[in-house]
C-alpha cells in the first residue's frame, strides 16, 4: 500500500514541467524533468510498464493520479 498522501497527488504536464498538486488543487511541487516523479512511483513499487504508461499519458496532455488500483 502506498501512503494516503501519495494517493492524492495529481500529476500533469504544464509547459515544459511536471506539476504535482493535491486533490484540493494546491500545487505541491513542479519538476523540470520526470526523474523525481519516477522515483516516487518506484518507491511505491509500481512496475516499469505502469510508470511508462502514466508518463506517456501525461506527456500527451492528460493528467493522472497515482493510483495503485490501476497497477
Amino acid at each position: 500500500m502506498i501512503s494516503d498522501a501519495l494517493e492524492k497527488i495529481i500529476i500533469k504536464r504544464v509547459d515544459i514541467a511536471y506539476e504535482l498538486t493535491g486533490s484540493d488543487g494546491v500545487s505541491i511541487a513542479v519538476y523540470l524533468n520526470w526523474d523525481p516523479i519516477e522515483q516516487m512511483f518506484r518507491k511505491a513499487d509500481f512496475s516499469t510498464e505502469y510508470i511508462e504508461m502514466r508518463k506517456a499519458e501525461i506527456d500527451r496532455g492528460g493528467e493522472t493520479a497515482i493510483d495503485e488500483t490501476e497497477e
